[in-house]
């Protein structure tokens, strides 16, 4: 399966021609992933099609991240660090410059721009799936407000079940979904999302769908217009839930119950991942796109695979903030030295926003400059990561 989907990657661009047409980024966001819960790392058999995208690309082995989610994602879209954003933990014991809106802090204030207002400057259509996690108590904070087009997901941090998508905050309001809560996911695409249209959908099944039809819409009414896709897949943050299904793929390798659960949800994330590269492939988007993957921490404790590293989600040992993390492109952006290949030049989470933005985009520092307070601590990586430049760091 793994050298079978390689192949496939590879014809897909075999012969691209370079094109003046910026690419087609797709960043995808996995939630608390461990270091060894991915097959390129750890040799299991739960993510073939991530691993072929890994190990034809370059894999990211000194890339960090923030301890929790929100200050990690925040750094992404930014560039700046947790620090800059006065923001340290998920639980509300944030400072200046975050805003307290909604008593947690839990907004990227208005004076950021994040990293798709940046690729709007150059023509980008951007569209946002799964945990946004950067602000909801006010429309202005929320996706569709803030560079995206478009967004199907969860604001908060995570939804209470896979399958029913309801808010997970112990106050939620009354509502029709399971245990008498609302749907959390939002969908501001002006389209009708109904209750009875998500709920009994496995939520990676749903965003897979989502994804596979964007990306074929886009091909179909927007040709010319390159893509920007942020899909961040709630795999395999709590409620730790997989099908019986795929919990039974594991019977036979897994011993532990609970890993049982952990490898059912990075198989059912992985058939969606590879949905997505199959619909790029279909459309002829793969010949001129950049697919990435990067963790928003370590893997919590309890269920997930750190090993070698101390530690994991929550600490600010390696296991908690040494991540997953690697890039694909097209032959037309990455030669064939770099491909399988592994870059140890330090870099964090922050450093996508000048990779993206400056390194395969083209934006000048002028550009990418929003004047916001704090100066950006984002580094462009991408002459380092294809082969033709040192580590910026």
């Amino acid at each position: 399966m793994r050298e079978m989907s390689a192949a496939v990657l590879m014809a897909a661009g075999a012969g691209a021609a370079a094109t003046a047409t910026p690419p087609h980024i797709i960043h995808m966001m996995v939630d608390d992933v461990g270091w060894n819960d991915l097959g390129y790392h750890s040799g299991s058999a739960f993510s073939p099609r991530i691993d072929a995208l890994a190990l034809d690309g370059v894999r990211l082995t000194n890339h960090h991240a923030f301890k929790v989610c929100s200050p990690s994602r925040s750094s992404f879209h930014t560039g700046r660090l947790p620090w800059q954003m006065g923001m340290y933990d998920n639980d509300g014991s944030a400072v200046a410059p975050w805003i307290d809106v909604d008593g947690k802090k839990l907004v990227a204030p208005l004076n950021f721009s994040l990293l798709p207002e940046l690729l709007a400057k150059r023509g980008y259509h951007n569209e946002a799936i799964g945990k946004w996690h950067l602000g909801y108590a006010h429309s202005a904070y929320t996706p569709t407000k803030r560079g995206y087009a478009n967004f199907l997901g969860y604001y908060e941090a995570m939804t209470k079940d896979y399958w029913a998508h309801t808010h997970a905050a112990a106050d939620s309001c009354p509502g029709p979904g399971l245990d008498g809560l609302w749907p959390a996911l939002a969908n501001t695409s002006a389209a009708n999302f109904r209750l009875s249209a998500d709920n009994g959908t496995y939520e990676s099944t749903l965003f897979g769908d989502r994804a596979v039809r964007i990306i074929h819409d886009h091909a179909a009414t927007r040709a010319g217009t390159p893509l920007f896709m942020y899909l961040a897949w709630h795999e395999e943050h709590d409620p730790h839930q997989a099908s019986r299904d795929n919990i039974a793929r594991f019977d036979g390798t897994v011993r532990s119950d609970t890993y049982k659960v952990t490898a059912a949800q990075i198989w059912t994330m992985d058939v969606q991942v590879g949905r997505v590269v199959d619909a790029l492939n279909a459309t002829g988007m793969l010949s001129n796109a950049v697919v990435s993957l990067s963790s928003d921490n370590g893997g919590p404790l309890d269920h997930a695979n750190n090993w070698p590293h101390r530690g994991g989600k929550h600490t600010v040992y390696e296991g908690g903030i040494r991540t997953q993390a690697f890039v694909w492109a097209s032959p037309a952006l990455m030669p064939a030295a770099a491909r399988g290949t592994k870059y140890g030049g330090l870099m964090h989470v922050a450093d996508w926003r000048a990779t993206y933005a400056e390194g395969v985009v083209g934006l000048t520092a002028a550009e990418v400059d929003d004047g916001g307070a704090f100066a950006a601590e984002s580094h462009n990586h991408w002459a380092s990561i294809v082969g033709s430049a040192g580590p910026p760091r």
